[in-house]
């Protein structure tokens, strides 16, 4: 599937490297994509966490807008994955299988979303491990763009290491 990923300068190493020593997809993210991926009411979500009934119309009430749930919904801890935690976080092996797995990941969800639905999708994955921050920590993220607006800001606008990752056609 094509897609264009842009780092940040942070991010931009890592992600060459994940290129060219690709990560398997761990067992807990393999089982989301075997769950699926659902449209629903204008946005697009993991199957498996999206909010049934009620609990979607609560979420709905207290985020301003179908994106906002998206972002919040399809939000994952990359730091709790097996595959990091086998590593010290913060040093240059956890941030690796962080970025590594994420770009892997990513491509996998940008595939499963495109038969779901033609809208565009854009995956935004953080990596925050300065020696500023007190506990190390990475998070994958994804939903739609909307008038070539996705995530809130572009890469190169955080400080931490960032990339994103959208569907081209």
């Amino acid at each position: 599937m094509p897609y264009v990923l842009v780092a940040n300068e942070p991010m931009q190493s890592w992600v060459a490297d994940a290129a060219a020593f690709p990560r398997a997809i761990p067992a807990r993210l393999r089982g989301l994509l075997d769950e699926g991926i659902v449209e629903r009411d204008g946005g697009i979500y993991f199957a498996a966490q999206v909010p049934l009934g009620d609990k979607f119309d609560a979420l709905k009430g207290h985020l301003d807008s179908t994106g906002a749930i998206e972002w919040w919904i399809n939000e994952i801890s990359l730091s709790s994955l097996k595959p990091v935690r086998r590593t010290i976080p913060g040093t240059e092996e956890w941030v690796y299988e962080c970025v590594a797995i994420a770009v892997a990941f990513g491509e996998a969800v940008l595939e499963a979303a495109a038969a779901v639905s033609e809208r565009e999708i854009e995956v935004v994955v953080s990596v925050e491990f300065s020696e500023d921050v007190e506990q190390p920590s990475s998070t994958f993220r994804f939903g739609t763009v909307t008038d070539g607006v996705g995530w809130s800001r572009h890469p190169d606008e955080y400080e931490q290491a960032v990339f994103s990752m959208r569907r081209t056609t």
